[in-house]
């Protein structure tokens, strides 16, 4: 059986051309951020009040508990809650809450 033809030996490539790299563009100074939520105007209701909520949005409202706040901006919040029956809910808006005893939310006014 004939031998196998020797490999040929690679072809000496010629040194690369480095060409410098432009400069990137500047960058844009970024934008300054808003607050999420000015401290002007208090959540209507504190963590431990005693309310009643529509559980889901619906028609009826049931004995409920804060347990936490968070500022949607504008003076807007949205609510966590358990309910007396051990059932909890997070992300409700003021709108499906109401002081027991049914007097609906009412901002407290910002003290001077």
């Amino acid at each position: 059986a004939p031998a196998p033809a020797p490999a040929p030996a690679p072809a000496a490539d010629p040194l690369p051309v480095r060409v410098p790299k432009a400069a990137p563009p500047p960058r844009p100074k970024p934008k300054p951020r808003r607050p999420l939520a000015t401290t002007s105007a208090p959540a209507a209701f504190a963590d431990g009040d005693k309310v009643e909520a529509r559980f889901g949005g619906g028609e009826d409202y049931f004995p409920a508990t804060i347990t936490g706040s968070k500022p949607l901006g504008g003076g807007k919040y949205s609510y966590a809650l358990k309910y007396d029956d051990g059932a909890t809910e997070t992300g409700v808006a003021a709108a499906f809450i109401r002081r027991v005893g049914g007097t609906a939310a009412q901002a407290v006014p910002a003290k001077p």
